[in-house]
């Protein structure tokens, strides 16, 4: 096993070609922070709060943020390396020792031999569930994205279950599937990020740590699955273990937790009123968690018709009341369009958008990515991708004017997490790159592109018309990914070509009408193809070897193509 010899510069022929340039830079200003990060977190210098370390700092964690309002107050944070697995995955995969490194820092530094966890404050077996779910969810990523060393592959499996026993006797001890939100001497302080909702920094006075967090029993479900795939993939005797507790968690949350009247789940189960709510002891039962909700259903979630059920409620907290992605009640700042900067018509391109937490906003994409709900992805990305332009950095959070004055609202600047959810978030859902099987051993191709005309009577064709869109990434250990995507109008031909991988490609490509496809060649052989629908598109979808030839889709021309535009009417003629 190579030893990691420190973080080098993102390779300048990863990135994205697309034809809009803010999207382009707020990439690009994204993948700078990250460098930037990296090299600072290595030296152990420049990193403002905390104090400078001329040996560095250990393991292969990324800060939490460099700019002068809160750079960094640990090392390393369970909040904050959600999106570090991804990031190796698709920007540094061939840096040597570095998966191996960070696998390590997860699962050998951070647990001890009988599953005990030390939290980034060097707590060990912390009183909150927090830090354990959101480490969980970073730790679930590494068998999707990578798999397991195999060097590594008894003593990591053995240390997952171990952490997920421990877990358990800490948070359920009655064995009922949910797990309590915990309490410490410091609760107060600590319990708002321990539902890691975005609802008001507190509890009512009735709070009782002994209270059921569903959304924390999400993350050990994500976690289960996850681990249990990949033991089953390599026939290791965790396999049943972790199956037996996926079944468990997978039960509870689904009898217990889903309120059929809202088509919704419960995320909490207070003890003091003996009530399910969908907010913090019903602060405000209107809102909804937008957050590990939608990464539960995106991920582990078997019912199909609840999956579509949470991501309705994602898609019009985005389309119609533009609070994206905060508890969709909580609207506390908005993101801002230049194309629409007062956001006063209130219509379809309204630029206004509520919220701007980092990892919901990755997670809402995750879901509605999985759902084909393409403008809701569309907006999201598209409006991050302005303000990030707009501001010259990534920020935590977004006012509608572009204030980022600390003694108007806290707010880090240079924030890592913020990089990390956008590159994430166009990769995964602007382009729908995916892994299908642990460690990239077969890839979803599932691109979201605004590659048509909104209306067949608007003037001008899509941006994304007639032009290579192109994205190139790593695909974990599978090496480079090179993809590119062409719609040609006149032609009416839509193209997709990928290097020559070798690995199964399961494709779905946007189309606006599923009744104009006509067929379907694979370099110079036809194949067969199927006509699917997602919740606001149709798809057409197919299942093919990634050999390097191109995928050709010959379409019909639009009903309604050569009609013309709307006339223009002027109101005074009609009254003649």
């Amino acid at each position: 096993m190579k030893k990691w010899e420190g973080p080098q510069l993102t390779e300048k022929w990863i990135g994205i070609d697309t034809p809009l340039p803010y999207l382009n830079e707020s990439w690009n200003i994204a993948v700078r922070l990250l460098d930037k990060g990296r090299k600072l977190y290595h030296s152990g210098k420049g990193l403002g709060a905390f104090p400078d370390n001329p040996k560095g700092y250990p393991g292969a964690w990324l800060p939490v943020s460099l700019g002068r309002r809160a750079p960094l107050v640990y090392p390393w944070d369970e909040r904050d390396i959600r999106h570090n697995v991804l990031m190796i995955s698709y920007l540094w995969a061939e840096e040597e020792g570095l998966m191996e490194e960070f696998e390590k820092n997860m699962w050998i530094d951070q647990i001890l031999e009988k599953g005990d966890f030390i939290t980034h404050d060097g707590n060990k077996n912390s009183p909150y569930i927090v830090h354990y779910s959101m480490y969980a969810c970073a730790g679930a990523d590494i068998p999707m994205y990578f798999g397991v060393n195999s060097e590594r592959q008894k003593h990591i499996l053995k240390n997952v279950s171990n952490f997920i026993k421990r877990t358990f006797e800490f948070f359920d001890p009655e064995n009922s599937g949910l797990l309590n939100i915990g309490m410490g001497p410091d609760w107060y302080d600590r319990g708002f990020w321990g539902t890691h909702l975005g609802e008001p920094n507190h509890f009512p006075s009735n709070f009782d740590g002994t209270s059921k967090n569903i959304i924390s029993s999400m993350a050990f479900a994500v976690l289960t699955k996850r681990y249990r795939e990949l033991a089953h993939e390599i026939n290791a005797l965790e396999y049943d273990y972790f199956q037996q507790v996926y079944q468990h968690l997978n039960n509870a949350i689904e009898i217990l937790a889903w309120n059929e009247l809202t088509g919704y789940y419960y995320i909490q189960r207070d003890n003091n009123s003996a009530r399910w709510f969908h907010s913090i002891n019903g602060l405000n039962e209107d809102s909804r968690e937008t957050d590990i909700v939608p990464y539960y259903v995106a991920n582990a979630c078997e019912n199909h018709e609840r999956i579509k059920s949470v991501g309705r409620v994602i898609n019009r907290a985005i389309i119609h009341d533009y609070v994206f992605p905060m508890p969709t009640r909580y609207p506390t700042y908005a993101w801002y369009s230049p194309s629409n900067p007062n956001g006063i018509d209130q219509g379809e391109d309204c630029g206004q958008l509520g919220g701007s937490w980092d990892t919901p906003y990755y997670h809402c994409v995750q879901l509605l990515n999985l759902l084909g709900l393409q403008k809701a992805i569309q907006r999201a990305v598209f409006r991050r991708a302005e303000v990030i332009y707009r501001d010259n950095d990534c920020l935590e959070s977004y006012r509608l004017d572009g204030t980022v004055d600390h003694t108007y609202f806290y707010n880090r600047d240079e924030y890592i997490v913020s990089a990390t959810a956008h590159i994430a978030s166009i990769i995964e859902g602007l382009f729908g790159i995916t892994p299908a099987k642990t460690g990239y051993d077969e890839v979803n191709i599932h691109p979201n592109l605004p590659l048509y005309r909104r209306h067949r009577h608007t003037t001008h064709a899509s941006d994304w018309t007639n032009r290579d869109n192109k994205l190139n990434i790593y695909l974990g250990n599978g090496g480079r990914f090179e993809l590119v995507i062409h719609y040609d109008e006149d032609a009416e031909e839509l193209r997709l070509k990928t290097n020559k991988l070798n690995i199964t490609g399961h494709i779905r490509l946007p189309i606006d009408l599923g009744s104009r496809f006509h067929s379907a060649m694979w370099g110079d052989c036809p194949v067969k193809v199927q006509i699917i629908k997602g919740m606001d598109s149709d798809f057409i979808y197919l299942d093919h070897k990634l050999d390097g030839e191109e995928l050709k889709i010959k379409l019909n021309p639009h009903p309604d193509k050569g009609k013309g535009t709307t006339p223009h009417i002027i109101p005074k003629n009609t009254l003649k």
